[in-house]
């Protein structure tokens, strides 16, 4: 009798995990299928739209660039059409993608020097497309269900659960809507550096549970390298250091091999630059092409707190070249409080647990890359990735009073960029998109509070009403971009009061049960 009832637990837990396995499947391969339909079915950034072409051009011109001139002239050439403003891995990256090509002869005469300016016949993109997907089957999607073992883990979700929001925390990481509609409709690589931060949160996190000096120096690498493909994973960097400090600050030891770690793979990018002849004037160039101050506050309509407040307020004529500096102000003023409170929690690491310490952390990163994005200088639309990747992890790691929002922060972020998605004719591949995110939102609807449901309801509502004006409306014609503004202001209203309920949370709202209960144990 004993043994039968042991037989049918056996099968029962094996029978649970089997149902698991076969979600993440699921979920991994609609992932896929998404990516596929939207690349393949749906224009890109600048189609037909010469001089420029658009987004998708310069990443193919980079291809063109990095294959065919020495890499000392990367960063010079032809400034004027698309040249070369990104960190030295992504200039790596289409060097490696140009001499596969060259190798397997993919795609005949994509990537000819001066010649193949605009090309975008079919070879050109399904090379380009699937370039993409590639890259978020070999970083993006691995990383993120390594994350989430982990998480699942630390939360001690056992492997035979199965229930809805589960597989909603699986879906959103993996299917981030907006992250897909710029990667794989508008077209960038913006899973590459998302791909290599969610590695260093991974690794930070395994350090708090195995207390391995590896893990550390492999976290300190691996945002080194997201940082190297895209200036953007700066929005991380403060609560990064100051988590990394606050761990390594009484250990000498471990301190210098995250310094020696960090050092190297800066040496590991921006080495073959400097060896190069001339090497102080080729680095000085790189960083000057990654930092470019003269573009402007913004670029477009964002849903920033600059551009929101231009309506009344017209920042350029009151402080010029000025700005810089007070964005700058303001982005370190609303970041350092969030900063320094992760740092003395952290100090105090015997007394709190690995999960606790990984929801402060994860908390912290996501305050501050919001107040970079809000305050900080020369935003684009599309910057709303670097807030809202770890706001998913935020949801996933279960953190209370800001869980419950996330889901509805998906949908506004992804509303945000409707306006560029109107110029790059994504319309469609949009509004399935975000009715999809809606029906997976009204999936776990009953599990938000009372207020959450009517927030919930009242946004959708008010983007519906901004929609018909976009899309039916004419605006007055002293004032053309009104609507487009609305769309902004209106993202922007939600961005502040998620940033403020996370600052709420981080400092007044988390507190560490599993701690407390292993005590009381």
């Amino acid at each position: 009798m004993i043994n039968t009832t042991r037989e049918i637990t056996v099968n029962s837990s094996e029978n649970g995990k089997l149902k698991v396995q076969n979600l993440w499947i699921l979920i991994v391969v609609i992932g896929i299928l998404f990516r596929i339909v939207l690349a393949f079915y749906q224009p890109h950034s600048g189609k037909s739209t010469p001089p420029m072409f658009g987004d998708f051009e310069a990443q193919r011109h980079w291809i063109e660039v990095t294959s065919n001139l020495p890499i000392s002239e990367w960063y010079f050439y032809d400034l004027e059409y698309w040249g070369l403003d990104y960190p030295p891995l992504t200039a790596f990256h289409h060097y490696l993608m140009g001499k596969v090509n060259g190798y397997l002869n993919l795609c005949d005469g994509c990537f000819e020097f001066m010649t193949s300016r605009g090309n975008q016949n079919v070879s050109v993109i399904m090379f380009m497309r699937i370039s993409v997907i590639l890259m978020d089957l070999l970083l993006y999607i691995p990383v993120c269900l390594l994350l989430l073992k982990l998480i699942f883990k630390l939360r001690r979700i056992m492997d035979t659960t199965l229930d809805t929001s589960f597989g909603i925390e699986i879906f959103w990481m993996i299917c981030c809507p907006s992250l897909m509609m710029i990667d794989h409709g508008h077209f960038q690589y913006n899973s590459i550096f998302l791909g290599f931060t969610i590695i260093a949160i991974y690794m930070l996190m395994k350090y708090l549970e195995e207390n391995h000096v590896i893990h550390l120096s492999l976290a300190s690498m691996s945002f080194v390298f997201s940082i190297s493909y895209k200036q953007m994973s700066l929005y991380y960097s403060l609560p990064f250091f100051f988590f990394i400090l606050a761990l390594t600050i009484r250990e000498p030891k471990r301190f210098l091999i995250v310094a020696l770690s960090v050092i190297f793979s800066f040496g590991l990018m921006f080495g073959p630059f400097i060896l190069q002849k001339n090497g102080t004037e080729i680095f000085l160039q790189v960083i000057h092409r990654m930092f470019p101050f003269k573009r402007g506050l913004f670029e477009d309509k964002v849903a920033t707190f600059w551009c929101s407040t231009s309506m009344f307020i017209k920042w350029n004529v009151l402080f010029g070249e000025k700005l810089v500096k007070l964005s700058t102000i303001l982005t370190f003023l609303f970041s350092l409080p969030s900063c320094i409170h992760l740092l003395f929690i952290t100090m105090k690491r015997s007394t709190n647990s690995a999960l606790f310490l990984s929801r402060i952390f994860v908390t912290s990163v996501t305050i501050v890359s919001f107040s970079f994005y809000m305050f900080s200088y020369q935003v684009h639309e599309k910057t709303i990735l670097v807030p809202l990747i770890p706001s998913i992890v935020l949801y996933c790691l279960d953190v209370k009073g800001l869980r419950q929002y996330v889901p509805l922060l998906n949908i506004v972020a992804c509303f945000s960029m409707y306006p560029l998605f109107i110029k790059d004719k994504l319309t469609l591949a949009y509004y399935v998109i975000q009715l999809v995110s809606i029906s997976i939102t009204f999936m776990d609807f009953h599990s938000l509070s009372k207020i959450s449901q009517v927030v919930s309801i009242f946004s959708i509502l008010g983007m519906i009403g901004i929609h018909i004006l976009l899309d039916y409306a004419k605006p007055p014609m002293r004032y053309p971009d009104l609507f487009t503004l609305f769309c902004t202001t209106f993202s922007f209203i939600h961005f502040v009061l998620f940033f403020i309920k996370a600052y709420y949370v981080q400092l007044f709202g988390l507190r560490d049960n599993s701690a407390c209960h292993e005590k009381s144990n």
